[in-house]
This record gives C-alpha cells, structure tokens and sequence, in this order.
C-alpha cells in the first residue's frame, strides 16, 4: 500500500504541474518518476492531464497498451460475481464460511465482502509468494492456513482472506470453478475480456490475476 500511494502521489503532482505545460517541468517530472521507477526495480507509462486533456507523457519503459499485473484488480469481481449468486438465490449475505463448506469461521458473506468478519491475519501474504507462476487456485490453502477470527467482528480491517474464502463460497453455491463463474457472471456480461495471469492466477479471486 506504501508504494501505491507514493504512485499516486507522483501523478497528482505531475497533472498540477503540466497545466503550465513547462517543458523544464516535465523534464524533471520524468527524472522524478525514472527515480521511482528505478527504486522499485519496475516500469512504467504515465500521462499527464489537465482538465481532461493528456498535456504530456513519461515514459518509464512500458507501451501504454502493455497487459500487467494491478494488486487486488479481481476483488471487485468476486464482490459483483458473489451479488449476482445472491440475487439468483444461489447464496444469502448471511450464509457463513463454516455452513456452506462444514470448515472455517462462521462468519458471513456480507461481512467478507465489506471487510468486517474479523479475520485480521493476512495469510496469503506468504502464500502468494510460494504460488507466483503456479496459477493453481491457492485459496483453499489459504482456509487451511488461517486461524479463528480475532479482531472485531463488524469492524472494517482489509485483509485478502475475506476475498479468498469468498470465491470458495462461489464456487459451493455456483458448483462450478470460480473463474468460470466470474467470467460468465461479470466479464461477459460487461463485454470484457481477460485471462487468468499465469504469474499471479493462484489467487485470483482476490489478487492480482486477471
């Protein structure tokens, strides 16, 4: 979360600072953002706009039109695919982990989904490293690791967990893989498109992915 907001702070300074469209400017924008980028060891394409319009664009190595991986892109998914299941009848908000699957905690569907059922240990942070490029669905790894709810049911605290036994809920209630589900549910109906990433795709329903 600390490089993201660093991200975005970058990009609100270089939109304030095109709006002068000094080319000084941009040119220290892009050693700025080259520092950034060399920092992180990654690369990266950013436009630069001022009320609306691209004004300018830094250039860290990346086409703009380059596929790569977002952290958390697929939470949103899961989230519409899991109300669509609701919606259908094919799951409630107050189903719980431990009465759809007969194992984990007994908390809800709507209290994953807002990030509220009390599971504060984020698990999967050592876990997705040992799954980067084995795109097998890790999160039933992820019910077998985790210990009981200790934080506050009820009270917001973001933790991957929520999203990984959300989609094994999807999977119960759809009796299907989640990432046809989600694809059916979500993708197509947008009219988007998008494959399982093959660096990230274990864990999908919650990570990067897609």
């Amino acid at each position: 979360m600390q490089v993201l907001l660093k991200f975005v702070v970058v990009i609100v300074w270089l939109a304030h600072g095109a709006a002068a469209q000094d080319d000084a400017r941009i040119e220290r924008m892009q050693t700025v953002f080259d520092s950034w980028l060399g920092q992180n060891k990654s690369q990266g394409v950013a436009a630069v706009a001022f009320k609306g319009v691209q004004v300018a664009s830094l250039d860290g190595g990346l086409k703009p039109d380059t596929p790569v991986e977002l952290a958390s892109v697929s939470k949103s998914i899961t989230a519409i695919c899991a109300a669509s299941l609701v919606k259908d009848g094919m799951l409630a908000y107050s189903d719980t982990v431990l009465g759809r699957l007969g194992r984990g905690p007994d908390t809800s569907v709507a209290s994953l989904i807002t990030h509220s059922s009390g599971l504060v240990v984020d698990v999967t942070q050592s876990l997705m490293l040992r799954t980067l490029d084995k795109p097998k669905d890790s999160a039933p790894d992820v019910l077998d690791a985790i210990g009981p709810a200790e934080g506050a049911v009820g009270v917001y605290a973001y933790n991957n967990v929520n999203y990984a036994l959300l989609g094994l809920l999807i999977e119960n209630a759809a009796n299907a893989p989640y990432e046809d589900t989600c694809r059916h549910r979500v993708l197509e109906p947008a009219g988007a498109t998008g494959t399982a990433s093959p660096r990230s795709g274990a864990s999908l329903s919650w990570g990067d992915g897609i």
